[in-house]
């Protein structure tokens, strides 16, 4: 299993997604794991953890140096990838890959994020599985229209035209690539179109739905990987025109921002609004049990909605754009609240909290949608039989 980057602590969806790959394949395969490290990922906190160890995975680092801003985006526009494919690029994980390959001769190779596709060279003889946790040129194409940069905006819309080119080449190297939902699948099948394309959704393990107590300060949450801009412009923006109005109609509420690097300037900006500049947590279940509601402020991005899934899947309801929700086929104002403006985010957060019926009967209509399909066990299902299926369906054309 080739990953990019460590894949703990799990406190974002491109994360949870890496564990969630990591755990179904090893349920049914002898797995290694190899995985890019930057240098200040080293310390202890990217020491192999019980759960992974105790699934019998062999893992083993590659230290990656990024190169230098200036040197990623020029190799971006010279290179033979484009910019976010070269900043992964490593002569050292090659080699490692090699090695690997021509000593253990592993029968499939699972591979996470179309930028550890580019290794596929050293993958011939695998059966090569891609996990695409989002269409990267849709990703794009929306920041480079969502960008105020007119310089950024150019080189993003130059890279796009790279990339479509790139996830059309790679995709169609791989004997099965595995959507996170149907219409990025959609996109993959009608870009590559010799290829497998499937959809595996983010999982979740749902908890027992019980009504969610109404004791102590109406609490509102907003979770995200916060070195991700489109989640700290997200949580911004919220907190600058939708979190007012909360303030102003629930005087008690409370809302806290949780997740990894939170910027300074952000978490200053969110004291000086009133709110909780949480940051990392070692336990979310613990956030979400004592949430009211969770906000999604989210205008950027593509591929997974693990934050959504887990909140639903904790009995939480849910406020979020219609891009936080994409691709789940949640029905608004029946399984969640929709706004496209911050304003309206908050006006719905305000109707969560002063209902709690309203906001009791959203979260089991939306656990009663999801669980069917999310379900840890029925996604890990899903994936290791599609595995299978690739392993097999190469075999006989080998034959």
């Amino acid at each position: 299993m080739l990953l990019p980057r460590p894949a703990w602590p799990l406190d974002d969806g491109g994360r949870v997604g890496l564990w969630q790959g990591l755990r179904d394949v090893a349920g049914a395969f002898e797995t290694r794991a190899i995985v890019l490290r930057r240098p200040a990922e080293a310390g202890p906190g990217s020491a192999v953890p019980p759960e992974v160890r105790a699934l019998g995975i062999q893992v083993t680092f590659i230290e990656h140096q990024p190169p230098a801003a200036p040197v990623a985006l020029a190799r971006g526009v010279l290179g033979r990838w484009p910019y976010m494919l070269e900043r992964f690029r490593s002569p050292a994980f090659e080699r490692a890959l090699r090695d690997l390959v021509s000593t253990w001769q592993p029968e499939l190779a699972f591979i996470h994020h179309l930028h550890m596709a580019t290794y596929a060279d050293v993958l011939e003889g695998c059966t090569r599985v891609l996990r695409q946790h989002n269409l990267e040129q849709l990703w794009l194409a929306r920041f480079a229209r969502g960008t105020r940069n007119p310089a950024v905006a150019a080189y993003a819309t130059l890279q796009l035209g790279r990339m479509r080119r790139a996830e059309a080449e790679l995709c169609g190297r791989m004997d099965l690539v595995l959507a996170v939902h149907e219409e990025e699948a959609a996109a993959m099948r009608a870009f590559a179109p010799g290829v497998r394309v499937e959809v595996i959704p983010a999982s979740a393990r749902f908890l027992a739905l019980a009504p969610r107590a109404n004791a102590g300060a109406p609490t509102l949450l907003v979770v995200g990987s916060f070195d991700r801009e489109a989640n700290a412009e997200g949580a911004r923006r919220f907190l600058e025109h939708g979190w007012p109005l909360v303030r102003a109609r629930v005087p008690s509420a409370r809302l806290r921002l949780v997740g990894r690097h939170l910027p300074a300037g952000l978490a200053a900006r969110a004291r000086e609004l009133g709110a909780e500049p949480v940051g990392f947590v070692d336990d979310l279940a613990r956030e979400f049990a004592g949430a009211r509601a969770m906000v999604i402020p989210l205008w950027q991005g593509a591929g997974i909605r693990v934050k959504m899934i887990e909140a639903v899947a904790a009995g939480v309801p849910v406020v979020s754009t219609p891009l936080g929700a994409e691709g789940l086929g949640l029905v608004p104002g029946r399984e969640f609240l929709d706004g496209e403006q911050p304003e309206r985010l908050g006006e719905a957060a305000i109707e969560l909290l002063e209902r709690p019926e309203r906001a009791s009967a959203l979260a089991a209509a939306a656990y009663a949608a999801l669980k069917p399909r999310y379900e840890v066990e029925t996604v890990a299902r899903k994936t290791v039989a599609l595995c299978e299926e690739a392993l097999a369906a190469r075999a006989a054309r080998s034959a």
